[in-house]
């Protein structure tokens, strides 16, 4: 492990844990002020950003929402989070940026597949309490990656006759 990788790990659980103790000891403080729980290179994760991003899994997964379960899931959120930030970045490093037009096309997909109707899924977060940029930061990655595969990954993939 590269000694930068090493120092990120570190200050991933460095900020995972002082988000608990926030998030279980100090809720007025943490809703007063937003902090830095994670930087990825140039970019920051916010005490918001992650507790919203936990709201939306809870939200969307159906588990029954409690104190608990969200100390339990913000280090798997947050590291969920830094590898998005990553993939977002490394896609942008290699000239292959994500466009709002893509976003709207994958929420666009989401919609159509839950059988919504446009604009729906924007209304059902706002419901929840999460706001639209949260979800659309991870459609981002998602395409991100996806281009970095296809790019990378896929021209070293054979098939042989046989295999088929």
């Amino acid at each position: 492990m590269s000694h930068g990788v090493a120092r990120r790990v570190v200050q991933l659980f460095v900020a995972a844990a002082l988000l608990v103790f926030v998030l279980g000891g100090l809720p007025a403080l943490a809703s007063a002020q937003v902090r830095v729980v994670a930087r990825v290179n140039d970019d920051a994760i916010t005490d918001f950003d992650l507790s919203q991003r936990i709201q939306f899994a809870v939200k969307t997964t159906g588990l029954t929402d409690s104190p608990d379960l969200r100390q339990r899931m913000a280090a798997q959120v947050l590291r969920q989070m830094i590898d998005e930030r990553l993939q977002i970045q490394n896609a942008k490093r290699l000239g292959m940026p994500t466009s709002d037009a893509e976003v709207q096309q994958r929420l666009g997909e989401i919609e159509r597949g839950a059988g919504m109707s446009p604009g729906q899924f924007k209304l059902f977060l706002q419901g929840i309490g999460v706001a639209y940029d949260i979800a659309a930061q991870q459609f981002a990655a998602q395409i991100a990656w996806g281009k970095v595969v296809r790019r990378k990954v896929r021209p070293q993939v054979e098939v042989s006759e046989a295999e088929i």
